[in-house]
């Protein structure tokens, strides 16, 4: 598989009702894209070897980071893709409702929700140690905690204390963003919902937006997950049910100097206008866009999915970054054009 990242200035528009080419240079981003096939992806997160997926893209990370230092270039925003940080987050709403006591109705039938009820003895004890689990991984990811020197590490490119000081210290002051599993309260419902969230310097985290546009049959089951033959069929084909909620609102992951501020869009969502045009008009700088695009082997659908993201820069008149874990990585521009795109061996 490939193992590769890309650097690119993206170029957020200025909020013009019709956009004049007048732009301004915006944050340096980093995406990582580690190559894999949805079968290898789906191995790794078996829960036999989670720690190798996120090696991989940590190790893609730093050495990124490094090449960039190296060459005088700052790195303002690393970028992983769809689903590929390893932890359940809780959106704010989640934790409030919790905090005040509130009457929550949990999945009963989230086959992962329900034995860590049970671990933690209670929901407030849950969402605690998720919460906790967040900032110790992003502490620890952000702080160097993970560079021990291992494999390809302890063979040369990190096996210098002071190379990875240099990486930590690097992770440490730029944004970073994920894509990741997370649950929010709705209505006194808890739901998992398919998110990207960004965290600022040091691992402050600043905002979450998820996935509005759900693959039917796969993350949604058309409102059927409500009964109980609908959900015990699903756990025969897969091992979760498809119930998750779908975003209402526009994301926002605004940058922790208030310099910019990048919509959301995850995956599918990319078939779908409403998510870039919507973006544009609540004033986002540009839409950071994490997906997996695995599912379509190295078919024509790559193609398709860059089309369309295309179209929607133009329309919106905004940039429209891709990271992928498999697909194409890029930035978009408003004029529709690629500044900047992943190929590597003349593959994109």
């Amino acid at each position: 598989t490939l193992a590769l990242a890309l650097l690119s200035a993206l170029q957020p528009g200025l909020g013009l009702d019709e956009p004049d080419g007048a732009y301004v240079r915006g944050p340096r981003a980093l995406l990582v894209q580690p190559g894999l096939t949805q079968e290898r992806k789906r191995e790794l997160n078996s829960g036999t070897s989670p720690a190798e997926l996120f090696d991989l893209q940590l190790d893609l990370t730093l050495t990124g980071l490094l090449a960039e230092d190296d060459a005088g270039r700052a790195v303002d925003l690393v970028a992983w893709g769809e689903t590929m940080l390893p932890a359940d987050l809780v959106h704010p709403p989640l934790a409030d409702a919790v905090g005040e006591g509130a009457d929550l109705s949990w999945p009963a039938w989230d086959r992962f929700v329900a034995p860590m009820l049970e671990r933690e003895q209670g929901e407030r004890r849950l969402v605690e140690a998720w919460i906790a689990n967040e900032v110790g991984l992003l502490s620890a990811l952000r702080g160097g905690r993970f560079l021990e020197p291992r494999g390809e590490r302890a063979q040369g490119w990190l096996a210098k204390p002071e190379d990875r000081a240099r990486a930590a210290a690097l992770f440490a002051a730029g944004h970073f963003s994920a894509g990741a599993i997370a649950y929010t309260e709705v209505d006194g419902v808890v739901r998992r919902v398919n998110a990207v969230a960004l965290w600022g310097p040091e691992g402050a985290p600043l905002g979450h937006g998820w996935k509005r546009h759900l693959v039917p049959g796969a993350e949604s089951a058309l409102g059927l997950e409500e009964h109980a033959w609908a959900r015990a069929w699903a756990a025969k084909l897969m091992p979760y049910v498809p119930d998750m909620r779908a975003a209402t609102e526009v994301g926002r992951l605004p940058a922790a100097d208030g310099s910019w501020t990048a919509g959301a869009a995850v995956c599918f969502d990319n078939g779908f206008e409403d998510v870039f045009l919507e973006s544009a008009a609540d004033g986002n700088d540009f839409v950071l866009l994490a997906s997996n695009e695995a599912w379509y082997v190295e078919s024509q659908e790559f193609d398709q999915m860059l089309a369309l993201s295309r179209i929607w820069a133009v329309e919106s008149g905004r940039s429209i970054v891709r990271a992928t874990n498999s697909g194409v990585s890029c930035q978009v521009a408003p004029d529709g054009s690629i500044p900047d795109l992943l190929t590597v061996d003349g593959k994109d």
